[in-house]
């Protein structure tokens, strides 16, 4: 059996001799396009632009930038792999751009015509559109907690470059994903000394941020600088209480919108809960060196504020009673009411119902609980 399949072979060999018909070996070019070409020496000499997606190797991406135009010094057959030219090339200086042989898909060299079919779908142009181009910050889209404390809500900023670092499959989204900028602030300097993507650093042209900002109400936040009001202790941290008085009237200063610690969906409130104030007090002193939320300051305007004062008045029996309150502490005959106020809504509330009457259990964070009977504080556990 094995001389019979020796033998076939010997045959077929002989008659392919003999027909003398020669079937030239196309050489695919990969990302050179769609051209194939019988010899890898028609490629040496001809221009082709770099598509520095298709560049495979990150170090690779720093050295071609993307539609920088090259020409082939030198091109051969390697035998390794589908696509199997390799070739040396050069800028439009002459430099060898690299003294190694590369792939074709590894450099992503495209011929002019196929380059161009390609960043028209792409929209390629649009990133060297950007640099010069100057951009409102939006804060809630920056990813990194640490860059949110370096750039403001709507601050303008320009970009000062521009590029693409991308390898992988080409989708119109993967593309303006990978759309990576290097900053500088209004006085020219370069907030980041890196790059980084458009989507990271929250980057919204003029038009859609003032559609943005009008649709969440960043631009109204603008208008509490200058306006007065009074202080509800009972919405205040604890550990800030001892800072402000209750029903204290207090300016603000300065307002911005942090988006510090915030990811996601951007609503209208969780704008209003990132608006953060500076704020002094009737003499004009800063009560605060650092910023505040509204929320965590206890802000109310005149006219709310009565309704806080009634609700207040009505909900603790004895001035002893609020007092003790206001300073955030809960003493033995407090009424439930009062002491919610004191001490905020606990996490948790467990009730047993006897002869006797009612008992509640309150539980609060960090193991502390309050006991009500009747509506009455009996027992404080902390």
């Amino acid at each position: 059996m094995r001389f019979l399949l020796v033998l076939l072979g010997c045959l077929i060999c002989a008659s392919c001799k003999s027909s003398n018909v020669y079937y030239p070996a196309l050489i695919r070019t990969g990302a050179l396009g769609v051209q194939e070409v019988e010899k890898a020496e028609e490629l040496v000499g001809k221009k082709f632009k770099v598509n520095s997606l298709g560049i495979k190797y990150a170090w690779d991406r720093t050295k071609l930038k993307m539609g920088q135009i090259v020409t082939v010094k030198e091109a051969k057959v390697s035998g390794f792999g589908y696509y199997n030219i390799v070739v040396k090339i050069v800028d439009e200086n002459g430099i060898v751009v690299f003294d190694d042989f590369k792939k074709t898909d590894d450099l992503g060299l495209h011929d002019i015509e196929t380059w161009q079919q390609f960043v028209d779908h792409f929209g390629i142009y649009t990133t060297n559109e950007l640099v010069g181009r100057k951009f409102r910050i939006n804060s809630f889209a920056i990813r990194e907690p640490s860059l949110r404390k370096k750039l403001k809500m709507g601050q303008i900023v320009t970009v000062k470059e521009a590029e693409f670092s991308y390898s992988g499959y080409l989708t119109d989204s993967t593309i303006k994903k990978h759309v990576t900028v290097k900053i500088a602030d209004e006085k020219g300097n370069i907030i980041f000394d890196r790059f980084k993507t458009i989507n990271d650093l929250g980057l919204h042209d003029i038009e859609t941020w003032e559609k943005f900002a009008d649709h969440l109400g960043i631009n109204t936040t603008k208008e509490l600088v200058g306006q007065k009001f009074r202080i509800n202790i009972f919405a205040v941290n604890r550990w800030d209480r001892d800072k402000l008085r209750f029903g204290q009237i207090v300016t603000v200063k300065d307002v911005e919108i942090s988006g510090a610690g915030y990811y996601g969906e951007i609503t209208a409130q969780k704008v209003k809960d990132n608006t953060l104030v500076k704020i002094v007090d009737e003499n004009g002193y800063v009560i605060f060196d650092d910023f505040k939320s509204i929320n965590d300051l206890g802000l109310h305007n005149m006219e709310t504020w009565e309704s806080v004062v009634y609700h207040f008045n009505d909900a603790c029996f004895t001035e002893e009673h609020k007092s003790a309150a206001i300073r955030g502490d809960v003493i033995i005959g407090m009424n439930a009411s009062c002491a919610r106020l004191s001490w905020r809504r606990p996490k948790e509330i467990n009730q047993t119902i006897s002869e006797q009457g009612t008992s509640e259990q309150w539980v609060y964070y960090g193991q502390k609980y309050l006991y009500m009977r009747n509506g009455i504080l009996t027992t404080i556990q902390q």
